[in-house]
């Protein structure tokens, strides 16, 4: 799923396609149902 949501986001008309679409969708939904969560790498010094 996550090689879907990066080509679409190199290539926005592939939303056009229902799989990438279903994949968007998919993602959103456990997001905020608590299911993903989304963190980011930060260097050793906190920033």
């Amino acid at each position: 799923m996550q090689d879907l949501i990066i080509e679409a986001w190199g290539n926005r008309d592939l939303l056009k396609d229902k799989k990438y679409s279903d994949a968007i969708r998919e993602v959103i939904e456990a997001l905020d149902k608590g299911q993903l969560r989304v963190a980011e790498k930060r260097k050793p010094n906190g920033k």
